[in-house]
């Protein structure tokens, strides 16, 4: 904060408009126009005390100009540097207007604001005999600097690495209201997982969560760093920004490398729309996604890696083609097909170029029966769905198995929605109240492999170890079935219905 001398004041600019004749003044005698002065100088750091400020107003003579109306106000430059007050109230605003007195003096107090940087200070007086013109004007420079070192922002806050590689970290020292200060803190290890040089971090172990702490004097803050296992998503992307918004999906590694959008909004049939069901899925081979695009009808789409996208069947099945999975070895695509006027779906399948189209859910012919969310087995003898059957409650769901050459069904007694039948054929991984859960095929060993807080379109990595989500936010979360060790990955947001590549 800087000081001065009690009482003492500082000239800061003079402008005089000859509006009132040629006459000068003496040398000796006081200036004409305005002249605003300021009590402590026009720079002190963050939210200090504030400061007076004065705007004098005399006619050619030197005479004190009094009944002017004064108006103070922010003429530009950094937003938040100061504001303004009358001197009897703490209520600072981005203008003030004032009256001068029998000295010629209009008053206002100046605060300093919480964002560091410069601004302006824009003085304008209007005489009383001509109130609706400003008769001067003048400017002033008001700097308002950083404080003390008050905590430390490290970025990334939250990032993913594969085993070996490495990413920078930076920690910056800021003031009590955010702004930068010169300093750099210094960047350590918070876990053994990670090496740090300087402000490079190195992923050392497998997959896990790390901890990279920063130190600058007593200040000590830390940030999350996930160790990831290999893989590659596809992801709906929910966002408003550019460029991403016009795109409807895109593709990336699990440490975020390597990002890709795939497939322009827009289209024969509005691909883009806000529906964020539209559930992208890899084909068998990984070099194509099946997806159902957000018109009122639902149909089932194609699309290459380029963005080249083509209905899969020449056809519409049923009313609405839903909720796509493919066969392992892309013999059969298994599909949701209902008839919303009858408030009935079943489970379809067919062959790729939509020949041998099949309603493979057996049952009684009635309004309000649904089975959703079909998963086929990796050998394809069964299909694990959800349904309503057991219940009659589209809100309660049950999750059932049928073998597809004979129509057996058989309940795996237990509730749930969005199963996915893993890689290797051991689990079935579902959702129930929100959480994620996995369970055999035959229904025993039931578990639960998540928290609350995960939407019901789980993914699994090809070696059957790991599963993909997507947390409320949306936000992706990369989770280990047998241990429950989930890694978020925080780069992620707006990134929805995430599927893991074969």
């Amino acid at each position: 904060m800087l000081r001065a001398h009690r009482g003492s004041w500082r000239l800061v600019t003079v402008l005089a408009l000859a509006l009132w004749g040629c006459d000068s003044p003496t040398a000796s005698g006081p200036r004409p126009g305005l002249t605003i002065r300021t009590e402590r100088g026009w720079t002190d750091t963050v939210l200090a005390a504030p400061t007076a400020v004065a705007a004098e107003v005399r006619d050619l003579r030197g005479n004190p100009v009094h009944g002017a109306t004064v108006t103070f106000r922010y003429g530009s430059g950094t937003e938040g540097v100061f504001y303004l007050s009358a001197v009897a109230t703490q209520q600072p605003s981005w203008r003030l207007v004032d009256t001068t007195d029998a000295s010629g003096r209009g008053e206002a107090r100046l605060w300093h604001g919480g964002a560091a940087g410069d601004a302006w200070l824009r003085v304008e007086v209007a005489l009383r005999t001509e109130p609706s013109t400003i008769a001067f004007t003048d400017s002033v420079a008001v700097r308002t600097t950083p404080g003390q070192p008050a905590r430390l922002i490290i970025t990334p806050s939250d990032t993913a690495l594969y085993q070996g590689n490495s990413g920078v970290f930076r920690a910056i020292v800021t003031d009590r209201t955010g702004n930068h200060r010169p300093e750099r803190a210094e960047v350590e290890a918070g876990t053994p997982g990670i090496a740090v040089s300087g402000s490079t971090v190195q992923a050392t172990t497998g997959p896990s969560r790390q901890v990279v702490r920063a130190r600058f004097n007593t200040l000590v803050d830390s940030v999350w760093l996930s160790i990831v296992p290999k893989g590659t998503i596809v992801v709906r992307y929910m966002g408003l920004t550019e460029p991403d918004y016009s795109y409807v999906f895109a593709t990336l590694q699990l440490d975020g490398s390597e990002y890709r959008r795939v497939l322009r909004r827009g289209g024969p049939s509005y691909f883009g729309s806000n529906d964020k069901f539209m559930s992208p899925q890899w084909g068998h081979t990984g070099d194509y996604l099946l997806f159902f695009d957000g018109s009122w009808n639902k149909e089932l789409y194609r699309t290459t890696l380029d963005g080249v996208a083509s209905p899969l069947f020449s056809a519409r099945v049923t009313e609405d083609d839903t909720w796509q999975q493919v066969a392992s070895d892309g013999s059969w695509v298994y599909f949701d097909g209902a008839t919303p006027g009858a408030y009935r779906t079943s489970i379809y399948r067919a062959r790729l170029d939509g020949s041998e189209a099949t309603r493979i859910s057996q049952g009684p012919e009635r309004f309000y029966q649904n089975d959703l969310y079909p998963s086929p087995s990796p050998d394809g003898r069964y299909v694990v769905y959800a349904t309503d059957r057991e219940t009659g409650d589209i809100f309660n769901l049950r999750l059932q198995v049928l073998e597809v050459e004979t129509g057996v069904i058989r309940s795996l007694g237990v509730a749930g929605t969005g199963p996915r039948w893993s890689p290797r054929g051991d689990w079935i991984a579902f959702s129930q109240a929100d959480s994620l859960y996995v369970v055999r095929p035959d229904g025993t060993g039931l578990r639960r492999v998540s928290g609350y807080g995960y939407e019901p379109w789980a993914s699994w990595s090809p070696d059957g170890r790991w599963i993909v989500a997507e947390r409320f936010g949306p936000f992706v979360d990369v989770i280990e079935v047998e241990t429950g060790l989930t890694l978020p990955l925080g780069f992620t947001g707006y990134l929805t219905t995430p599927a893991w590549r074969p």
